[in-house]
């Protein structure tokens, strides 16, 4: 791990302790001592061990909060739903099967939370909607936080001796509650990065400020909006691509490659395609590991279809966790089809493989990346068959 990796994370850390500690001592200064002892109270050990629990509950709670404000926006502004990660638990489209799936996230870079949504069309408006996305995180947590502190408070200057246990737990959720949306909120309007990504306020003028900054993410939603028409990405727009390769944010540079990979290989460009999908393994440090298995995917197809390399293809493709095998797709049979030919099997045994990739496509192609492998699987039974 790097150097500035380490003290990012470091200084998230302790940025967190000292936020925690002052919002605690703040809790403690807005109630008298006997407001106080009432809520600490416990009837009995299972309840202090609800309240313990409520308290995890209630941070994970926060976080789902906030990042529902982002994703609900986006599906009412006419996103496409993509993904969604609250600590170790996910929901997004399989980038195979595009199928919508829970899974468990093992990627400790998005446990802080991450709600995507894609847009469909492009136009003028297309900057302002993904802007009115990303403020309605911070939002939607300023608001549920101050009214969760509010009933909190309420309900502890409330209490009595004679409280229940289920009402003293209600409060501590509530409080708890607000206090990790306050925490939420600040955290995500600090202009600056957060790993990989902008923070919210960061993105938000980046997105409303004009300029070049404004440029890059108009180029950027539209180089999406272009991946999910089902359009070819040979017709995409290389001007936009070269403007994202220019970035100094990695982030930008990785996506900008990978998307000019799909461009060349759709125009059957194959070694410019390799190149680009090369810079985008030199790029893959402190990336989410989503991304790597991305990459290490293309690679792994890459190498055998296009270098015929049999061992680096097999290497890329073991780097890949869970294995894309216990999976059947698409894409799977598209990679063994190529290894296949690679290896210098039978006609008969890569046609098995292109006809088993192309009854996994969808009938009709949702997706640019559903077109190319059709296309690729399409190509290679023709070259087969002149064989």
């Amino acid at each position: 791990m790097k150097k500035k990796t380490i003290f990012r994370m470091v200084l998230a850390t302790l940025l967190g302790a000292a936020l925690g500690y002052g919002s605690i001592r703040a809790l403690q200064n807005s109630f008298s001592t006997a407001v106080l002892k009432n809520m600490v109270y416990a009837s009995s050990g299972w309840e202090d061990a609800i309240k313990l629990v409520s308290v995890l509950v209630a941070a994970w709670a926060a976080l789902l909060v906030h990042e529902l404000g982002h994703l609900l926006t986006g599906l009412a502004l006419k996103f496409r739903f993509y993904i969604l990660v609250v600590g170790p638990l996910g929901i997004r489209r399989n980038p195979d099967t595009d199928r919508v799936q829970w899974y468990l996230n093992r990627d400790v870079g998005l446990y802080g939370g991450v709600a995507g949504t894609v847009p469909l069309e492009t136009g003028d408006s297309l900057r302002s909607k993904f802007a009115a996305i990303v403020a309605a995180g911070p939002i939607v947590s300023l608001f549920t936080g101050a009214l969760a502190l509010w009933l909190g408070y309420l309900g502890a200057n409330a209490l009595s001796a004679d409280s229940s246990a289920g009402t003293r737990v209600a409060v501590c959720f509530s409080l708890v509650f607000g206090v990790f949306s306050g925490m939420f909120f600040l955290a995500t309007t600090i202009p600056g990065r957060s790993g990989p990504f902008f923070t919210d306020r960061a993105r938000f003028f980046r997105l409303m400020g004009g300029g070049h900054p404004a440029a890059v993410e108009q180029a950027t939603l539209e180089l999406l909006v272009h991946s999910q028409s089902g359009q070819p990405y040979a017709t995409i727009n290389q001007e936009q691509i070269a403007l994202l390769l220019n970035e100094p944010e990695a982030s930008l540079r990785l996506f900008a490659n990978i998307i000019a990979y799909y461009r060349h290989l759709d125009r059957q460009e194959m070694m410019n395609a390799f190149e680009h999908l090369k810079q985008a393994e030199a790029l893959l440090d402190d990336q989410l590991t989503m991304m790597k298995m991305e990459v290490w995917k293309e690679l792994a197809f890459a190498y055998a279809y296009v270098d015929r390399d049999v061992k680096q293809a097999l290497a890329n493709w073991s780097k890949i966790k869970p294995s894309p095998d216990e999976f059947p797709t698409a894409y799977g049979y598209l990679f063994w089809a190529a290894l296949a030919r690679a290896q210098g099997e039978s006609v008969e045994r890569i046609d098995e493989w292109v006809a088993k990739g192309l009854s996994a496509l969808p009938a009709t192609p949702i997706r640019s990346e559903d077109r190319l492998r059709f296309q690729l699987l399409t190509s290679m039974r023709k070259q087969n068959a002149l064989i």
